[in-house]
């Protein structure tokens, strides 16, 4: 992991930077709805601690699905802090990430479980058993700081194509098999690359959908880690 420490006024900057919707603030103190899960962070003496608590979290084959960020995960993170968006329990995740001797704090969201959501997405089934177990006891959700890009979505807003397109019947004009109604958008970035899983494939599989255009099938964990790690290629539109 990172040996270079990051403090909080740099989380903050980053956060503030990576197009964040509402401010996440840090409390000193917590209320009775905090994760018993995440007691260990919040007691832990430094961010070595903090971050092998939080990573301690994580399931092993979720993983296993996304080796690049994985990687990025163990040899890149600096700290973990415990957040408040609004009123949910957020983990903020923080990166250092150098490229070409220039470095950069970089941050994604983690929800807390219990944000979920009273029902499954649709289609909730088809998501592979790795990603389910990750969004239904790790975090509901684990994304950039604008809620939505470059990570799983929180499953409370998950969408078919169909009704992301706000064509709930169907995307008109949508020839390509599977049907956007049958379409699960599980991740995506902030270029418009979409991961999505269908029932109507094998099992294993994700469907890349790039500017309303359906590409080959292919592994899904090759997909998702594909849109985890885009984030360090797309800095730049952060600052």
């Amino acid at each position: 992991m990172s040996s270079v420490s990051v403090d909080l006024a740099e989380i903050q900057r980053a956060l503030a930077q990576g197009r964040a919707l509402h401010a996440i603030v840090f409390p000193d103190t917590v209320t009775d709805d905090f994760p018993p899960r995440w007691q260990p962070i919040r007691t832990a003496a430094d961010a070595i601690d903090r971050k092998i608590a939080a990573l301690h979290l994580w399931n092993a084959d979720f993983l296993d699905l996304i080796p690049e960020f994985a990687h990025a995960l163990y040899t890149e993170l600096a700290d973990v802090r415990i957040g408040r968006l609004g009123d949910d329990w957020v983990l903020v995740y923080a990166l250092e990430h150098l490229e070409s001797d220039h470095r950069r704090v970089v941050c994604w969201i983690g929800w807390d479980p219990a944000t979920f959501g009273a029902d499954v997405p649709p289609f909730w089934f088809c998501v592979p058993r790795p990603l389910r177990t990750f969004l239904s006891q790790v975090h509901a959700g684990f994304t950039a700081p604008d809620r939505r890009s470059f990570g799983p979505l929180r499953p409370r807003g998950m969408r078919t194509l169909a009704e992301a397109a706000r064509y709930p019947d169907g995307i008109p004009g949508w020839t390509a098999e599977p049907a956007s109604t049958r379409t699960l958008a599980v991740a995506l970035t902030q270029t418009g690359l979409y991961a999505c899983v269908s029932c109507d494939l094998e099992p294993g599989l994700g469907l890349p959908v790039y500017a309303g255009t359906m590409e080959p099938a292919q592994p899904f964990g090759r997909l998702l880690d594909e849109i985890l790690t885009a984030r360090f290629a797309d800095l730049d539109q952060e600052f």
